[in-house]
């Protein structure tokens, strides 16, 4: 009895032993996935911060800091970003910026680094953007382009400014005040974690993970979410888009253009709080508009758009029956993307696509750096070359250069050395044989502070 006894004792004990192991590893394990989550959502959030703090720019201004970012060259097109994004908007067209064009996108109020008040309506931004291009010295006419709830304020400023518009391009915009924002908030949450309130980055993460290892579970989330599909319809999108790794590559710009999601937080509650308020203004504006809008929106119904298109005097709407709100990801993007250009091409004076003659004193003289004697010629055939005749150092710099009216672009070649492919733009002006450069954008910081040391001509 007493064997029995000890081999069911000793058996009990075995199990047990054997649970609390288990529960060890289960333990381990799950420390194990947390530790790695933190870091991966670290490092995440530790590249996208980083991101933030290049290719703009925050100015002073007499309305306070405004920040922006300007890609390209060309006719300006003035970005009002979507809801949730900010300045990197810019990034989701850069087809235009690529073609031909300058593009200018401010964070409005709230959002990033552009700081927020009681009353910065979407009349204020107007007036902001203006401030804006006051700044950066632009008297010519420009192209405002409003996506989602920055539809209004690029309304706003075609109000308030006509003469200062060659058109107005609007993407899913809406025209009327809306009573219920739960569809825009929900949007906006395109997975929700529960016990995180909306201003958690660490959805943002999930949903940067989600673009990356499970896309079409995220894109359903977008059209389930974003469009009046029925679920059969969705089946079929996602049936033809495939595993083509450029909308894939898409999904991800996108993610990231709405991350860190706290940074732009205040600008979203902004956005929604004078949007319950909003009316379009009562007289026509005379400014030439392109409304785009799809028929299966389910944030901003598709019956804004066909009220947006009577408040202008001359304007084209331009429908279709895909992806709902953020058709941007869709198949018709390519499409919408030749209808904007082919607005674009019918509304610049035909005498804007040529560049203006270069001065000749830029072009036929040698000029001289005031700080360190450095050569700079700029040749006709747009090259220019950069010597630094040194006794210690010779260097010699060769790259690209174009001129559109009173701005000039220095592009290094690869070969270089010193920030290869970045575009510095800049301001020029020629007084009693100096050549000063006024940096626009320049993203180069030795080229930009050695530029703007100012020349001599020789």
């Amino acid at each position: 009895m007493a064997t029995k006894r000890h081999h069911r004792n000793k058996a009990k004990k075995t199990q047990r032993n054997s649970v609390t192991k288990l529960f060890r590893m289960i333990f381990t394990l799950l420390i194990l996935v947390l530790v790695l989550a933190y870091l991966s959502f670290r490092g995440w959030n530790e590249t996208i911060n980083s991101g933030l703090e290049i290719d703009n720019q925050v100015i002073k201004t007499s309305m306070g800091p405004i920040q922006f970012k300007q890609i390209g060259t060309g006719p300006i097109i003035f970005l009002s970003h979507m809801a949730g994004s900010g300045f990197d908007n810019a990034d989701l067209v850069k087809n235009l910026s690529e073609s031909g064009y300058q593009v200018i996108c401010p964070s409005r109020p709230g959002y990033l680094n552009t700081p927020i008040n009681d009353n910065a309506g979407f009349s204020y931004q107007a007036e902001l953007f203006a401030e804006l291009l006051h700044y950066l010295k632009i008297e010519e006419k420009i192209f405002l382009l409003g996506i989602s709830t920055g539809g209004p304020a690029a309304i706003e400023f075609a109000s308030k400014y006509p003469n200062k518009c060659h058109g107005i391009i609007l993407y899913n915009s809406p025209g009327v005040k809306i009573d219920s924002t739960d569809q825009l908030i929900n949007f906006m949450r395109l997975t929700k974690i529960p016990f995180l309130d909306q201003e958690s980055d660490i959805e943002n993460w999930v949903i940067h993970l989600m673009s990356k290892y499970n896309p079409k579970k995220l894109m359903r989330s977008i059209l389930e979410k974003g469009s009046t599909y029925s679920p059969d319809e969705i089946n079929s999108q996602l049936g033809d888009m495939g595993d083509s790794e450029i909308w894939k590559k898409q999904l991800i710009n996108y993610s990231n253009i709405l991350s860190p999601r706290g940074q732009r937080f205040a600008g979203f509650n902004n956005d929604l709080r004078f949007l319950s308020d909003y009316k379009l203004s009562k007289s026509k504006i005379r400014v030439p508009a392109l409304i785009v809008h799809s028929k299966v929106d389910k944030v901003i119904d598709f019956s804004n758009a066909e009220l947006i298109s009577k408040t202008f005097v001359r304007s084209e709407l331009y429908s279709f029956n895909g992806f709902g709100h953020a058709f941007w990801l869709g198949p018709e993007w390519p499409q919408i993307m030749a209808k904007t250009k082919e607005f674009l091409s019918n509304n610049t004076p035909k005498n804007r696509n040529q560049t203006k003659p270069r001065p000749k004193e830029l072009s036929k003289n040698t000029w001289v750096n005031k700080s360190d004697g450095a050569i700079l010629q700029i040749m006709n055939n747009g090259e220019f070359s950069l010597d630094f005749p040194s006794v210690d150092e010779k260097r010699n710099y060769n790259g690209r250069v174009a001129i559109v009216d009173n701005q000039i672009s220095f592009t290094y070649d690869d070969v270089s050395g010193s920030c290869p492919g970045i575009d510095g733009i800049y301001q020029f002006e020629i007084i009693d044989d100096n050549l000063n450069l006024k940096p626009i954008n320049d993203n180069c910081k030795s080229r930009r502070t050695h530029f703007s040391e100012g020349w001599f001509k020789i």
